[in-house]
């Protein structure tokens, strides 16, 4: 588990412990509700950790002293023209690219996680630029 893992599940904790402090009792649907939050958080964490491991990679691909820009122009025609049509795969098919196969990990993570694809600006964060 991550620091930021970690974060949200001592939030949640402590949400759950003042509840309790203040003489309210925890329904069920409350612990639930609490549980949900967190595994929420977890999973955009993980998905967003998998699609910037894949953004570096992507970047990799065409060479570190390509411009981001056409990082951010591939990705972005990516997911609007072959995401649509690969989106119901578990992998991208098997005559893909090394570069498509990156850009599809980081449209499936970017879905999974409801985190969204990266601007331009973003990117050059994720990339350390």
């Amino acid at each position: 588990m991550n620091a930021g893992t970690e974060g949200a599940v001592r939030a949640a904790l402590a949400l759950a412990a003042a509840y309790q402090m203040n003489g309210c009792v925890l329904g069920a649907q409350v612990q639930r509700d609490i549980l949900a939050e967190v595994w929420i958080i977890t999973d955009r964490a993980e998905a967003k950790r998998h699609r910037d491991a894949a953004l570096c990679r992507a970047f990799d691909l065409l060479g570190r002293s390509t411009p981001v820009r056409v990082l951010s122009d591939s990705l972005q025609r990516f997911s609007t023209d072959i995401w649509p049509i690969w989106s119901q795969s578990a992998q991208a098919p098997a005559g893909a690219t090394p570069l498509s196969r990156a850009l599809f990990e980081v449209c499936t993570a970017a879905h999974a996680g409801a985190i969204g694809i990266p601007a331009e600006r973003q990117l050059r964060r994720i990339l350390g630029l």
